[in-house]
């Protein structure tokens, strides 16, 4: 009962906080306020959920949506902090987050005893590292479909579309890229230790390193060629919804070593 409660309010904030993201002028500081309202919920939500289980909320779908939902609060507002501009991609970004957190007072909250091989700290700075890559991504989605939805309504360039916002997205991305890479090494080492390979090309390894290869040839293409900035937002795009995949999908789906029955 206290679990759906506290799920319910995280995202009943995280919907007050995309509203008030709507807003011009002062009221739409509301946002960071709200968004820290909804990670302080979900923080204690990670907290009720550790102690009932007695482990981390890494394991079941839920409490890896729940853990995040922390986290993309935290990053969100660590961001808009201190960027300014990042304010007005916080209209797109927490729509996705509001969505997620919808999603989470739908699945099972059933939970499942932790494998031997999830007591490793590899395991926590894989984690660690995927969750600030999912955050930085989600920001880099709200403004790269801010400025998408700009050019489509306008039929022009957006007037938003100035260095700064570009720099600051492209500089959002890179962070994420070296996030990922991080991750992905961190869970390696993980693997090694636990099962004596560093790498097997299961479902949800293949699907986070194609994620790590768009974002690759994003970055690249855009440092290298120079690309038409639209064609730059698309792949921001496609990114987030690798990652969405990756973090919410695949795991779910295949079978371990990532459920522990490796």
């Amino acid at each position: 009962m206290l679990e759906s409660a506290l799920c319910w309010s995280g995202a009943g904030c995280y919907g007050a906080a995309w509203l008030a993201s709507l807003r011009d002028g002062p009221r739409a500081g509301l946002a960071l306020w709200f968004t820290a309202i909804a990670a302080l919920v979900y923080a204690s939500l990670v907290a009720v959920r550790w102690l009932a289980v007695g482990h981390g909320p890494f394991l079941t779908l839920f409490e890896v949506q729940i853990s995040n939902l922390c986290t993309l609060g935290v990053v969100a507002l660590v961001v808009a902090t201190r960027v300014t501009e990042a304010r007005a991609a916080l209209r797109i970004a927490l729509l996705a987050v509001v969505l997620l957190a919808l999603w989470s007072t739908q699945v099972s909250k059933a939970p499942a005893p932790l494998p031997a091989s999830f007591g490793n700290p590899w395991l926590w700075a894989h984690v660690g590292f995927g969750k600030i890559f999912l955050g930085l991504c989600t920001i880099a989605l709200g403004w790269a479909g801010g400025l998408l939805w700009d050019l489509r309504a306008r039929q022009r360039m957006p007037a938003a579309c100035s260095e700064a916002v570009e720099r600051h997205l492209w500089q959002t991305m890179t962070l994420a890229f070296l996030c990922h890479g991080a991750m992905l090494v961190a869970g390696a080492v993980w693997a090694n230790d636990t099962w004596g390979r560093w790498w097997a090309w299961d479902p949800l390894e293949t699907s986070a390193f194609l994620t790590w290869l768009v974002m690759a040839v994003a970055l690249h293409l855009r440092l290298a060629w120079s690309i038409p900035r639209p064609l730059g937002w698309c792949l921001v795009v496609a990114v987030f919804g690798l990652a969405f995949l990756t973090f919410f999908g695949m795991p779910f789906l295949s079978l371990a070593p990532h459920k522990g029955l490796g």
